[in-house]
């Protein structure tokens, strides 16, 4: 799978210190197919 980050997400990210690896690992354990997904999670470490 081939991650893209729009500047709007890499803003976002860096806006709530959430490192492009953690959002990388989240994608990866999930199964998403083509199109635009919403996920909802709780990540340890994070509010």
């Amino acid at each position: 799978m081939v991650i893209n980050f729009s500047r709007h997400a890499k803003r976002r990210a860096k806006l709530y210190h959430i490192p492009e690896s953690t959002i990388e690992a989240i994608l990866m354990d999930s199964d998403l197919g083509a199109g635009e997904h919403e996920l909802i999670k709780d990540v340890p470490g994070f509010i």
